[in-house]
C-alpha cells in the first residue's frame, strides 16, 4: 500500500514577476478569492503567503480557474488552514 502524499505548497511568501498575489478579497470568515499569478497549482494543492501581521498563513485551495491570457494568471478561493509554525 502506498502512503498518501502530503498537498504541494507553493510559497508566495515573496511575490516576484510572474509569480505573485495581485488581489484578495474575503467572502466569508474562512475563505478568500484570490488573482494571482503563477504555474501548476491544482485543487487541493496549499498556499503560504506573507499576511499584514507578517505572519505566515496557509490556505487550501477549492477551486481554481486560470485565465486564457496570460496562461499563468488564475482566480481562486481558498480556505484558510492556519499559519505556519502555530
Amino acid at each position: 500500500m502506498s502512503k498518501a502524499q502530503p498537498p504541494i505548497n507553493h510559497d508566495y511568501t515573496q511575490n516576484s514577476w510572474g509569480h505573485a498575489v495581485t488581489y484578495i478579497n474575503p467572502i466569508s470568515d474562512t475563505t478568500l478569492n484570490m488573482l494571482e499569478h503563477g504555474n501548476g497549482i491544482q485543487v487541493g494543492h496549499t498556499l503560504t503567503m506573507k499576511m499584514k501581521s507578517n505572519r505566515v498563513g496557509q490556505f487550501k485551495v477549492v477551486k481554481i480557474s486560470y485565465f486564457d491570457n496570460p496562461t499563468d494568471m488564475w482566480n481562486m478561493d481558498a480556505t484558510f488552514i492556519g499559519y505556519t509554525g502555530e
